[in-house]
């Protein structure tokens, strides 16, 4: 048998009220998810997607990196802001520093990618793999940014 507490009516409605408020200032202080400073676009060779990692240099060295797909295109997030210089370094297996991806006796990686890597994608060349690569300097601003970057052979 239960026997039921006794509340008051005041109670009741204060901790009612306190609970919507708490889950509306949840929900809504805590805004949409993600970062709020990202910097997209997509590198490119001889208008080919390029794959690899894309790393933004800023002056006092700190570095933040993301990685162009298949697609070529590529997101930071949370850049330095300021200038920065771009480094883009081939990925493991696609003919740049790393280790390649094993091959099985087809000739095929552990994607089931043959000796190319990634579809229509190419590595980017060796000299964009350093800071002095002669690519141009970037100037981040902070909020959503776009940055297409093209490589020379």
């Amino acid at each position: 048998m239960m026997f039921p507490l006794p509340v008051s009516r005041t109670f009741s409605a204060r901790s009612l009220l306190a609970g919507v408020l708490v889950a509306f200032v949840a929900v809504v202080g805590c805004g949409p998810s993600g970062p709020s400073d990202v910097v997209t676009g997509k590198v490119s060779l001889n208008g080919q997607p390029v794959t690899g990692t894309v790393v933004f240099v800023a002056a006092d060295g700190k570095t933040v990196e993301g990685v162009a797909g298949p697609d070529g295109n590529y997101m930071i997030s949370n850049p330095p802001k300021g200038e920065v210089s771009i480094i883009v370094k081939a990925m493991p297996g696609m003919g740049g520093p790393g280790p390649a991806m094993p091959k099985d006796m087809t000739g095929k990686d552990a994607m089931g990618k043959t000796a190319g890597g990634m579809g229509q994608a190419v590595a980017p060349p060796g000299k964009y793999a350093s800071q002095n690569n002669g690519l141009s300097k970037f100037t981040v601003t902070g909020g959503k940014q776009t940055h297409n970057i093209d490589l020379a052979p």
